[in-house]
């Protein structure tokens, strides 16, 4: 009987370490995530400062020509346009 309470007692101990090995692991893997998770944080907020600074720029340089601002954006939606519609493959059927 000592023997099997000996083994009761090796099994909880191994079943112990075991547990103590993947919390240590889910910690570890928590705290990865959570610098990741911080990198994307700085990222975006430096994205939205140039997003910023993108959108006070446009709306000085529309303010300043506005005539010419018209005349850019009318390009670049027909550019886009022009690349949308040879995208769907549309103009030619056969």
């Amino acid at each position: 009987m000592s023997d099997y309470n000996e083994r009761l007692e090796q099994v909880a101990d191994d079943v112990k370490h075991v547990g103590q090995k993947a919390a240590d692991q889910a910690k570890d893997a928590a705290l990865g995530l959570g610098g990741m998770a911080d990198a994307a944080g700085r990222k975006l907020d430096d994205t939205k400062v140039r997003v910023d600074q993108l959108a006070n720029y446009l709306t000085l340089s529309i303010n300043a020509d506005p005539i010419k601002a018209v005349v850019v954006t009318a390009g670049i939606s027909a550019l886009v346009t022009a690349l949308l519609v040879a995208a769907m493959g549309g103009g030619r059927r056969r």
